[in-house]
């Protein structure tokens, strides 16, 4: 429902502040009445009780205080999305420049999209070829990513644009449909130009739609050309089945908006004068477009609410059944990566369970986006707002407060790092279920095969090493020892990988390699280095992981059946593996559609989990008069 309100309460730079606003949320589309007769569009960047404070899209030349009427839409920033738009020219908020008029019977959506979590990303198989050989050959462009461009003193950014666009192609023996999003930002009316003369004259303009954000346009206009650029990109790609390429120039000008309309805020600067936000607000755009797959699979899930596990009859004539039913009320304190926001909400939403979410301040403006889509649709949906709620104090006194909501909480979840952790454990009055720190092993069993060992430690530690289901140690049985470790090394290398080793490992590999500490066998490093030591054999393979690990991702390579079967027995953890990489720990990999988390405790949810695991069960009895 639209809201109107008369005057204003303050201005400043491109950004007004309106006092006594009522149910109000980020990122709102606000209409702007100046004089009675011109109109600017707007949107809600900050909420504080009852003051909103607003960036004006077009400026705010000739607003003033009491000249100004304020309607709130109730609705985010929405731009047109069809096929049509391939070969047409848009400005930075998806409004038609081209002369041609507006796109007929065109769909739209909510330009804040969906965040890409990269873990659900499908392994890059398939490039894109530029035709620039720096990129080809050293930075390939993988099908599914973005090519954001930054500016230099004296480098031809422009050119390069213009080129990729001319000559991207997914190679000459596809057939599949190809399409290019150009977004530029802050680009003078020449440069413009040059952007539609080449297209044009190179004949690729009728597969290329182009979002143009100009010098002279609005900073605020700057911050919302990207996303405009995405939300169609993502159109094309999920519902029409095209390979689409976006190129997003310039970057440099993006984050100089980003600077100024920050500065407009008050807010304290961070490094050389950008916000603090800075990089969480460019990961927000970089992985956008595929988080809505695992949303997807999450709803297509069966409903585990109400499934009967059980069901017996009593030699008395009582037929005892066991169902499953929501935890209830589930809170969630997580640091850093936006993507679990929209994870853990439709898990616990699909459920049947409402979820009190405390992400940390890294990300806490993307955070602050996803819930109130979020909240938007479960009210269009006609459940409650209130089952997705979002803290909004990002310090340590309300994690503090949750832990201790008893009576209010059913179940807290911590997830993020060893500190975080411990700290939920040690101190939260309600019931905990206690998520992965991952000192997880790899061991190269006597009879393994050598390379695909090194293989499965190569992508085990190096394919995102900041993970809890990265390998950090590797056990080696000594009698393959001295094969086996320049192998893996000779991969392990073209990543820089650290390697921290026991005496016969650094007997093998050379000085160069560090000496291990004892502490090394127990840390989760999350970054590119190895403990490496050499084993007797088996037994104390597994001791060593017994005496070590977490619980949460153990693997042995091997090609003797019966060491496997041993180690998948006698290894206690959430994941065991038998030659395969400990990164399969996920909910996504596991057929979850997500996970709010890996369990490494022993209590009813263990490993990735999904939607049983946010569950508990209850026993129905049906009976016919029996009486004890």
């Amino acid at each position: 429902m639209a809201i109107e309100y008369l005057g204003l309460s303050s201005i400043n730079g491109p950004l007004v502040v309106l006092e006594g606003v009522e149910n109000a949320f980020y990122d709102e589309i606000v209409e702007f009445i100046v004089d009675h007769n011109t109109r600017k569009m707007g949107r809600i960047v900050e909420l504080d009780e009852d003051k909103a404070v607003i960036q004006v899209f077009e400026g705010t030349e000739n607003m003033s205080l009491d000249n100004t009427h304020t309607r709130l839409t109730g609705h985010p920033m929405e731009v047109t999305v069809s096929e049509e738009m391939l070969g047409r020219t848009f400005n930075g908020i998806g409004e038609a420049i081209d002369g041609l008029g507006p796109i007929a019977d065109a769909e739209k959506r909510d330009v804040n999209g969906l965040p890409l979590n990269p873990v659900r990303r499908e392994y890059p198989r398939n490039y894109i070829r530029t035709g620039i050989s720096a990129i080809d050959g050293l930075t390939t462009l993988i099908r599914g990513q973005k090519l954001p461009i930054f500016s230099g003193n004296g480098l031809p950014h422009d050119q390069l644009a213009a080129q990729i666009v001319k000559q991207a192609s997914l190679g000459d023996d596809s057939d599949e449909q190809f399409a290019v999003v150009f977004g530029a930002m802050g680009v003078k009316h020449d440069v413009a130009e040059f952007f539609r003369k080449t297209f044009e004259e190179s004949g690729v303009a009728d597969h290329v739609c182009m979002f143009l954000n100009l010098a002279n346009d609005s900073v605020v206009e700057r911050l919302i050309t990207p996303k405009c650029a995405l939300t169609l990109a993502e159109y094309l790609a999920f519902e029409k089945n095209m390979h689409i390429l976006v190129i997003l120039t310039d970057m440099t000008s993006y984050c100089e908006a980003l600077r100024e309309v920050s500065s407009s805020k008050g807010e304290i600067p961070g490094r050389k004068g950008y916000p603090g936000y800075l990089y969480s607000d460019l990961a927000s755009l970089y992985e956008r477009a595929g988080i809505v797959e695992g949303v997807r699979q999450v709803a297509a899930l069966p409903d585990p609410v109400g499934e009967v596990t059980r069901m017996t009859r009593r030699p008395n004539g009582l037929i005892i059944g066991k169902r499953r039913v929501p935890l209830g009320v589930i809170g969630i304190i997580y640091e850093a990566r936006p993507n679990v926001t929209v994870d853990a909400a439709a898990l616990c939403l699909k459920s049947g369970n409402a979820v009190i979410l405390r992400g940390g301040k890294e990300a806490f403006r993307s955070n602050q986006a996803f819930v109130s889509v979020m909240r938007s649709a479960l009210e269009t949906a006609g459940l409650p707002g209130d089952c997705v709620a979002l803290v909004e104090d990002t310090s340590r006194k309300s994690a503090n407060e949750l832990m201790g909501l008893t009576g209010y909480l059913d179940v807290l979840i911590p997830r993020g790092g060893a500190g975080l952790i411990r700290a939920v454990v040690q101190n939260a009055k309600v019931p905990v279920i206690e998520t992965g720190v991952g000192v997880c092993h790899v061991y190269v069993d006597a009879e393994a095969d050598l390379d695909m060992g090194a293989d499965i430690i190569y992508n085990a530690k190096t394919s995102r090493p900041s993970v809890c289901n990265a390998a950090e140690c590797v056990l080696v049985d000594r009698a393959a020892a001295r094969d086996f470790l320049p192998l893996a090394w000779e991969l392990l290398q073209t990543k820089g990988v650290e390697l921290r080793g026991c005496p016969e490992t650094r007997a093998i590999l050379g000085d160069w390699v560090k000496p291990a500490a004892e502490a090394d066998w127990d840390t989760e490093f999350g970054d590119y280095i190895l403990a490496v030591k050499v084993v007797s054999g088996f037994d104390e393979a597994v001791d060593f992981i017994a005496s070590h690990g977490t619980g949460h991702s153990e693997a042995i390579v091997t090609a003797d059946y019966f060491a496997a079967q041993r180690f998948l027995d006698e290894v206690d953890a959430a994941a065991v593996y038998v030659n395969a990489s400990t990164r399969f720990t996920d909910g996504f990999e596991f057929g979850l559609g997500a996970e709010i988390g890996i369990s490494t405790q022993k209590m009813h949810a263990r490993g990735p989990m999904g939607l049983e695991e946010l569950t508990s069960s209850k026993y129905v009895i049906y009976g016919t008069g029996q009486v004890r």
